[in-house]
């Protein structure tokens, strides 16, 4: 069993070969995902629970010109607007949880919205 305070997700950050980045790709762990309860496993979860990446257009401002061109980031239809701050909550009540994760899916598509500071 998965435990309260147990890291499920390292999140690296990758950066791939390019003429500001000659020494080849490097891959950074930028965060850790630590779990606040105990994980517990569901049928609905393992049929119909699905992620998907968002838009990294946004974050291109902050990317080195040589890094720009590549053009290798995959391009999604929607805008979305990314925060800074994670927002440490997630309601502990069953039926306000549902409310939450059904309007984070319904305004982001996004199940993570509410952890990387959307929502």
């Amino acid at each position: 069993m998965i435990k309260e305070g147990d890291v499920i997700y390292n999140v690296i950050a990758y950066e791939p070969e390019h003429d500001n980045n000659r020494n080849g790709p490097t891959e950074t762990k930028i965060a850790e995902v630590v779990l606040k309860t105990d994980l517990y496993t569901s049928t609905w979860a393992d049929e119909s629970l699905f992620f998907r990446h968002k838009d990294v257009n946004l974050d291109r401002k902050y990317w080195s010109r040589g890094l720009k061109r590549l053009g290798e980031d995959f391009v999604f239809s929607r805008k979305d607007i990314w925060g800074t701050e994670v927002n440490d909550f997630w309601p502990t009540n069953r039926a306000a949880a549902k409310e939450t994760f059904m309007a984070q899916m319904e305004e982001y598509d996004c199940p993570f919205a509410w952890l990387i500071g959307m929502f």
